[in-house]
């Protein structure tokens, strides 16, 4: 039985799409905005959707921006519920705007105090409107707090004026890497298959 040999070529290709397959994987990226009473709020999240197709739980905020005008860069991200009361819950939003608990700051005063600092905070579990209610009465509902960076909001949230949607990831520097390494593979193999295709004899058959 003969046993097949893959060319060096092949052999090549099998690697790239190995390596390709098998890089790290960017997380998830998306755009995001919000129509507030003063204008638009907007930028980009990175996250990892969930299973329920709907729930994004957050790790950063890029590129935010009201009216816009790009605003300071965010690197603190929490759950507002958790920046307020203390606990393990992830920062999160979903895609129909039904659940919204993430709060951004530029900078903390503190381990969980953001006063001084620009961000925004959505929330949909009502803590946040009866900390603005003022003892009105009015019952917990989603509400939004935008610092003077964003647009100075206080008011409620509604989701009807969230959007978002996926980007297309953007490959991490060691895909790139990956991928080159296995393009020079092909190259090198094909100029060997080349090679030896020259040097092979002609072999006529018998008369």
């Amino acid at each position: 039985m003969m046993l097949y040999r893959p060319s060096s070529a092949r052999r090549a290709a099998a690697c790239l799409a190995l390596l390709c397959g098998g890089a790290a994987h960017a997380q998830d990226a998306f755009d995001f905005s919000y129509a507030g009473s003063r204008g638009v709020l907007s930028g980009r999240l990175e996250g990892t959707l969930q299973a329920d197709g709907d729930t994004i739980v957050v790790s950063a905020i890029d590129f935010a921006s009201f009216g816009g005008n790009l605003g300071p860069a965010l690197p603190f991200v929490s759950s507002a519920l958790a920046w307020k009361f203390g606990g393990s819950e992830s920062p999160i939003v979903s895609i129909g705007g039904t659940h919204m608990d993430i709060g951004t700051c530029s900078y903390l005063t503190t381990t969980t105090d953001c006063a001084g600092g620009q961000g925004f905070i959505f929330d949909t579990t009502g803590w946040l409107s009866q900390a603005f209610d003022n003892g009105l009465g009015n019952p917990p509902r989603p509400f939004l707090n935008f610092s003077p960076a964003f647009g100075d909001m206080v008011e409620p949230f509604y989701a009807k004026n969230w959007s978002i949607a996926a980007v297309s990831a953007v490959p991490e520097p060691s895909t790139y890497a990956l991928m080159l390494a296995g393009l020079g593979a092909l190259a090198i193999a094909a100029r060997r298959g080349r090679a030896a295709q020259r040097r092979a004899p002609t072999i006529y058959p018998a008369a």
